[in-house]
């Protein structure tokens, strides 16, 4: 029996339970494709050209996976995890241990000061120093560049877990640290306050890149020749921040500092006075040693004259030798009586006496 029409007062009947539980179930069934589908695709990840990306399957770092720029695609999380690390950035790791300001530990201290422990004993433990090698103490501050050149080692020198991206360095920071704190205090001990706050900064950083970076190589086991990186990183430079000396004892090194400024502006004075005098004592040897060069020359010349001249009257005497010698007697009269006012010649055995005037004297002409 079919029935037609319903009194007005009666509902239409509700559908199947069937027909509900399929419609729900093919939504439910959609969604759970969805979601299989992104996280499927989760898995596509992008590797620029300055990075390099580690796949770690189940705890375990894949090789040669993610190496090239590019797509690349690996499980979806849990199964795989990629670790995207910068090959070329340069990082900064600040190592502000020991130059503290004494107001970051101020509740600290006055915490113990109530449980009777003494100011300077305090001090010690909450301002930290370093210890030079004639027994001063200073505070220092560094700044560290290095780049991350073996991305597997990075990762895998501590636990990750914690990591908060791929970037953070979680752990790994206060292991480097330890690293960089140990090869500071080795090389301040080696070193005097002097040189570690005035002359020997450049020393100090030069000696601490070549110390960090042999800390950070360890032995190959299976290959004694080779090294491997402890942290996976090269650094590139060490930055001295600060270098202080304590609260303390700062004005008597002031003191030190003016009076090691005061004697190097003496000791430039002292130098440019020292290389004026230097030129002017070479200019004054050059001009001797110029004029004693003219005077040889001009002695060589005279001496080679006369010779000349000697060996022409030579070459005269040997063809006529009286001509010669009445030359020469005229020559030497004339060079005599060239500074004389008056020239009397007296000949022996005669009373006649010649009387000349030099400015009118003639060989061949006589005044009696």
């Amino acid at each position: 029996m079919t029935i037609q029409n319903l009194p007005p007062n009666m509902d239409a009947p509700p559908p199947p339970e069937g027909s509900r539980f399929a419609k729900a179930h093919h939504i439910l069934l959609g969604f759970l494709g969805l979601v299989l589908l992104a996280w499927l695709f989760s898995g596509i990840y992008k590797i620029n050209t300055d990075q390099i990306a580690i796949v770690e399957r189940l705890g375990v770092f894949i090789p040669d996976e993610g190496k090239t720029p590019g797509l690349h695609y690996a499980y979806p999380w849990p199964i795989d995890r990629v670790h995207k690390i910068s090959i070329q950035q340069r990082r900064r790791l600040a190592v502000k241990a020991f130059n503290e300001s004494p107001d970051a530990y101020a509740d600290i201290k006055r915490d113990y000061i109530k449980y009777g422990y003494r100011q300077d004993f305090i001090n010690s433990l909450f301002d930290p120093y370093l210890i030079t090698g004639d027994k001063n103490v200073v505070h220092l501050e560094l700044v560290i560049q290095y780049v991350v050149d073996d991305p597997e080692a990075w990762l895998s020198t501590v636990s990750h877990e914690s990591d908060a991206s791929d970037d953070a360095l979680g752990q790994r920071e206060d292991l480097f640290q330890e690293i960089v704190q140990h090869a500071l205090t080795a090389r301040l001990a080696s070193m005097s306050v002097d040189d570690v706050l005035f002359t020997g900064q450049v020393q100090l950083t030069t000696a601490l890149l070549d110390e960090i970076n042999k800390d950070l190589a360890l032995p190959d086991l299976q290959d004694a020749a080779r090294t491997m990186g402890l942290m996976g990183v090269h650094i590139h430079a060490v930055d001295l921040v600060a270098a202080r000396p304590p609260d303390y004892v700062k004005e008597a090194f002031n003191n030190v500092g003016r009076a090691r400024a005061e004697a190097e502006a003496l000791r430039v004075q002292g130098e440019t006075a020292a290389n004026t005098a230097k030129t002017q004592a070479t200019a004054q040897q050059t001009t001797l040693i110029l004029e004693a060069q003219a005077y040889r020359e001009q002695v060589v010349n005279a001496a080679k004259g006369e010779a000349d001249r000697f060996k022409q009257v030579f070459e005269q005497y040997e063809h006529s030798p009286d001509v010669t010698k009445w030359n020469l007697y005229v020559d030497a009269v004339k060079a005599v009586a060239g500074s004389a006012a008056r020239i009397f010649f007296a000949v022996p055995g005669q009373r006649t006496i010649v009387t000349i005037d030099p400015p009118q004297f003639d060989a061949n002409q006589a005044r009696k």
